[in-house]
């Protein structure tokens, strides 16, 4: 990308290939990170009952490397930064005009993040929903 941007040419320079190569990728990574991340703030919010751990986490959020964000934040960073390159890439899309090489390889690459999105957030309801039922036996388990 650093290459082409050396020699960016408004009409006849290509991107899109360089996305299509990590698409595959993006996919499995950003899955894992979600269903990841559902389980930290899982265990985050059961942590945050114990006073010790509550004082530890007011610690290491009054630094001032944290600024002033809550561990929580950190955590849904990353599955926000995603949503932005959707709209970097909706972006670049708008702006590619119609009879560039590039727009139909942009077209599909919007096309496949978007699909990607949707699997992740499809994914991320199974297993939400596989947790809320897995929670529920624990409590008839531990009533009886």
């Amino acid at each position: 990308l650093k290459e082409r941007l050396a020699e960016f040419d408004d009409s006849s320079t290509c991107i899109s290939d360089a996305f299509a190569d990590k698409m595959e990728a993006f996919k499995h990574e950003y899955n894992k990170y979600v269903v990841g991340q559902q389980h930290a703030k899982t265990l985050l919010d059961k942590k945050m009952k114990t006073s010790a751990f509550q004082h530890f986490v007011k610690a290491c959020e009054a630094d001032p490397q944290c600024r002033r964000q809550s561990l929580s934040s950190f955590l849904m960073m990353p599955v926000q930064q995603i949503a932005r390159y959707g709209l970097m890439l909706k972006g670049i899309l708008d702006t590619t005009p119609e009879d560039h090489p590039d727009r139909a390889g942009l077209t599909n690459i919007l096309t496949a993040f978007n699909n990607i999105m949707m699997h992740v957030d499809q994914q991320t309801l199974v297993h939400s929903r596989a947790e809320e039922l897995l929670n529920a036996f624990n409590e008839i388990d531990d009533s009886n």
